[in-house]
């Protein structure tokens, strides 16, 4: 009967996609700007509990992977070609890989066109059905259906925006810069740079389309050109981050409500007179606390949120570790932050004081070429 019972569980397992883990052991991949065809994804281990990162093996011949996410399984891995040009056509891509479970090894399935340039985000759905682009160059948002073998099927929709800002060198068109998935109302929110919008959509997960919300977009000031944002749990409260600007922006979603600025506030100390560029945006896991990077400064900012109101108040600064932290993030325990400083070829590893929020340096720094970005997979149960 025990056997029986044994055999019933490991069954489950399998049939559930359910594998035992090793704790706090992941593997990192790092998206990456490529000059040579030499370089690719860069793949580590990371251990949390110790902590370490160890370097494993680089995917090779994988264009301007800028940005990556891992499928909700955890059995696939997808990647932005951020190109001007695809299969000679005026287009970046979009690429699927199979992750081999046991070494973290990428096999590519195959790629698609996204119907614009210079693609620099992408999120997928929590079904894992739907694979959303951001297309920086050319100003527009493109759908893909998932293939239950993870590869990516033919575009189902493709939306485009127009029009023109106040800055003419940097919002001369649209530039859509992020998509974010909200799982609380299956909306999409859309930061356009060029246009000093955030778009929002109503998604269709039976068909892929995409259709512009009652409340079709938040408009942030003239010039602050938004980047990227932060959604709170309950999607109630949006956290803009303003690229040319510098400066974080706050908006409440009320239904019914158009949305107003309820606060902006400066990233940068009152004595920097440099030049900068803000570029990436995280709430805390418990949203005490809400930071942002500075490409200038070399900085990562932090605020207190306010419990009730949602506003934000400069706690401190910490240093990136090195120049321009293109991107930034806590790891999957909520226990680290990586900075990823796309300039200086570097990534340090910072410990988070859950009380305080401060973040102090452990000392592990590894050293990918132009990391942008970071993606975690938690390791199955091997073997040592």
């Amino acid at each position: 009967m025990k056997l029986n019972l044994f055999l019933l569980l490991a069954g489950m397992l399998t049939v559930f996609n359910v594998f035992p883990v090793s704790g706090q052991h992941y593997f990192v991949y790092t998206g990456s700007y490529t000059s040579s065809a030499e370089e690719g994804i860069n793949v580590y281990d990371f251990d949390a509990a110790k902590p370490s990162m160890h370097f494993l093996f680089t995917v090779k011949g994988v264009q301007d992977p800028s940005f990556l996410i891992i499928h909700p399984t955890g059995r696939y891995l997808y990647a932005v070609n951020e190109l001007m040009s695809f299969e000679g056509k005026s287009s970046g891509a979009v690429s699927a890989f199979a992750i081999d479970a046991a070494s973290g090894n990428l096999k590519l399935l195959n790629s698609r066109p996204t119907g614009g340039t210079a693609p620099c985000h992408l999120s997928v759905d929590p079904t894992g059905k739907w694979l959303f682009t951001a297309n920086y160059g050319g100003g527009n948002v493109t759908v893909f259906p998932l293939l239950k073998d993870g590869r990516i099927g033919p575009s189902a929709d493709i939306v485009r925006h127009h029009g023109h800002s106040v800055n003419p060198d940097r919002q001369e068109a649209p530039h859509v810069h992020e998509v974010v998935f909200d799982k609380n109302s299956g909306r999409l929110f859309v930061p356009d740079l060029g246009l000093d919008k955030i778009f929002i959509y109503n998604f269709d997960p039976k068909t892929g389309k995409l259709s512009p919300a009652k409340q079709p977009w938040i408009r942030t000031p003239p010039g602050r050109g938004p980047r990227h944002l932060a959604l709170s749990k309950d999607g109630e409260t949006v956290y803009v981050l303003g690229e040319i600007s510098s400066s974080v922006m706050v908006y409440h979603l009320q239904s019914g409500i158009p949305p107003a600025l309820l606060q902006e506030t400066s990233m940068l100390p009152d004595d920097f007179k440099g030049p900068n560029t803000g570029a990436e945006i995280t709430l805390s896991p418990d949203e005490r606390f809400l930071y942002a990077s500075n490409r200038g400064h070399h900085s990562l900012v932090q605020y207190t949120v306010d419990p009730v109101s949602g506003k934000l108040k400069v706690k401190a600064y910490f240093p990136s570790g090195g120049k321009n932290p293109r991107f930034f993030c806590f790891d999957p325990t909520g226990s680290y932050v990586f900075s990823a400083n796309q300039t200086s070829d570097n990534i340090l590893l910072y410990k988070y004081d859950k009380e305080s929020g401060r973040l102090s340096a452990t000392g592990i720094e590894v050293k990918p070429p132009q990391p942008v970005c970071l993606a975690f997979l938690r390791k199955r149960f091997t073997q040592e």
